[in-house]
């Protein structure tokens, strides 16, 4: 009682005997990643993030009839608009930087506005004050000031450059809008003395 007799050679306690399972077929602890996953479609482990950068340019027609030609709180430009912005539509986007160009050599000092959807409810006409509807400001992702002092003189043009802004902004569709206003009276030299490019990392 309480043993049992085994043929020699013929089994195995404690064991398993994988000549019996079939070569080739099966891993045990392990896993065949070359047969289960496909070669350079898969990460284990890890997170691939892919990001693209993009840049987009802004050149608002601008007032030189006046003088002022803008006062404090004025618009510029109008609406503007940076069409396909995102990677897809609806996807964020990242404003890492912002350089302005002045060939007027006036350093106006300015606040830049981001919109996830087209401002519709305010007066956002050049050179006209500007006035937010709240539907809109709602929609405003971000903002950027760029001051008087902050303009550098090469050559008999100002030109401002702002990196590391990092400001995550939502996108309605794929585009996103921008309004400028002016923080004190410019005058400027012409229609076309104001360029700004934006940097944008894709989401």
């Amino acid at each position: 009682l309480g043993s049992v007799t085994l043929n020699s050679s013929s089994s195995n306690i404690g064991d398993v005997d994988v000549l019996t399972i079939a070569a080739g077929d099966n891993n045990i602890g392990n896993v065949d990643l070359a047969s289960a996953i496909p070669a350079g479609t898969n990460n284990i482990g890890d997170v691939d993030v892919l990001t693209d950068q993009i840049g987009k340019t802004a050149n608002p027609t601008i007032t030189i009839s006046a003088t002022p030609d803008y006062t404090a709180g004025d618009g510029v430009g109008g609406i503007l608009s940076l069409t396909t912005i995102n990677s897809a539509s609806g996807r964020p986007v990242l404003l890492k930087s912002i350089v302005a160009k002045d060939s007027g050599n006036q350093a106006p000092a300015l606040t830049i506005m981001f919109f996830k959807a087209t401002p519709a409810g305010g007066t956002y006409t050049d050179n006209d004050a500007l006035v937010i509807d709240a539907t809109d400001m709602a929609d405003m992702v971000g903002v950027v000031r760029i001051l008087a002092a902050d303009w550098i003189t090469v050559a008999s043009n100002k030109m401002v450059s702002h990196g590391a802004i990092e400001q995550l902004m939502a996108v309605s569709a794929t585009t996103l809008f921008v309004l400028i206003s002016v923080d004190a009276a410019w005058n400027a030299g012409s229609t076309s003395d104001l360029t700004i490019e934006f940097g944008f990392e894709q989401k």
